[in-house]
């Protein structure tokens, strides 16, 4: 829960978070939480569809403790992640603070796996695999009624400040997602949605355009 979030004088607080729809300190939105947009309709074989995009994420990670000698996930990973996208209840981390300091405390994964339509697996690295959750946010999120009051607010001249677990004060939007050294959260994809005209332009559009050859599925 943020308690005490800043306020900046002359902006509203905008919560797009999956427990802040009721908050009375700002404009509370939390159909705009990856917690809540959903069913993700990918074309990956052999997996369900995701009924959230948290979990569409989360569970496409894999850490070095769930591979093989082949440096594959082992089948238990796998059907983890089945079951994962299959929960109704959206995780914010796959794994526990207890499991991951049984393993020397690894809080970042070896690659995240996604799969082309015809079964073949490929391996993302922590950047290269923001484009699939910024795809699909902006998939969803820009069809929600949230989304579209956003929009008009804006339009009739409100400064909007969004507040999340992840968010932090922006810089260039090209910059803040080739950072590695932070999180490009829902809060940065939602802050280029409202301030970019073009789809075209959108951080991750302009790199799956410079990287084409990752993104053949």
């Amino acid at each position: 829960m943020i308690k005490n979030p800043k306020y900046i004088v002359g902006y509203l607080n905008v919560f797009p978070n999956y427990r802040h729809n009721a908050r009375k300190d700002g404009y509370g939105c939390s159909e705009l939480s990856p917690k809540s947009l959903g069913p993700i309709e990918h074309n990956m074989p052999g997996l369900p569809t995701a009924l959230n995009l948290e979990n569409f994420h989360q569970y496409a990670k894999f850490w070095s403790f769930e591979i093989d000698i082949n440096d594959m996930p082992t089948e238990q990973t796998l059907h983890h992640r089945i079951k994962g996208y299959q929960s109704k209840i959206p995780a914010r981390h796959k794994h526990s603070n207890d499991i991951l300091s049984k393993y020397g405390n690894v809080n970042a994964p070896k690659y995240s796996l996604y799969y082309r339509s015809d079964g073949t697996p490929l391996k993302y690295s922590y950047l290269e695999c923001r484009y699939f959750y910024c795809h699909y946010y902006e998939l969803l999120a820009t069809e929600t009624k949230s989304y579209k009051e956003l929009l008009h607010k804006i339009k009739q001249g409100y400064n909007l400040n969004i507040v999340g677990y992840d968010g932090y004060p922006p810089s260039g939007h090209i910059e803040m997602y080739l950072d590695i050294s932070k999180p490009y959260g829902h809060e940065m994809v939602l802050y280029a949605l409202l301030t970019i005209p073009e789809t075209c332009s959108y951080p991750w559009n302009i790199y799956n355009r410079e990287h084409k050859e990752l993104y053949i599925l």
